[in-house]
């Protein structure tokens, strides 16, 4: 068995210790990397994909290639990119010693906080014109200019 960068195992492996170490340093992170299926890209390198779970899914993938430091050692490797060409999903993809790496989650809708809902809704309710001034307590008064003759 070869021991070189390019072996998916051992990329693998340092995938995993890396994400592992990325969690560890950052305790709000509640999520985890479910299986590994190997394949092949369409250039015909090894391709590792992993899903991650959990309530935070979509925030850990973020701070994963926002602080992850990876360092680009062989021809070819690539930095971490966003890719959503699969629909319904959200894959962080990078190519390392020869092998792509993917981890992805589900490309759900990021919720609504409930004073924006609230906010959306006061201004929606029909019957009621509601005007906001820019520091929510000064009234909103319309100047007036004076005709001069």
């Amino acid at each position: 068995m070869s021991t070189t960068a390019a072996d998916p195992i051992i990329a693998k492996h340092r995938a995993a210790q890396a994400w592992k170490l990325h969690c560890s340093s950052h305790p709000r992170i509640r999520s985890t990397l479910g299986t590994w299926t190997n394949s092949t890209a369409a250039d015909g390198t090894p391709m590792l994909s992993c899903r991650v779970t959990g309530p935070d899914a979509r925030d850990a993938l973020q701070s994963w290639m926002r602080d992850h430091t990876l360092v680009l050692g062989s021809d070819g490797d690539q930095r971490p990119t966003f890719d959503y060409s699969v629909p319904g999903r959200v894959t962080c993809v990078w190519r390392t010693g020869g092998v792509w790496i993917e981890m992805w989650h589900p490309d759900t809708p990021k919720p609504t906080p409930a004073i924006v809902a609230a906010l959306v809704a006061s201004r929606t309710s029909p019957g009621i014109l509601r005007r906001f001034s820019p520091s929510g307590r000064l009234p909103i008064t319309r100047t007036r200019k004076e005709r001069t003759k």
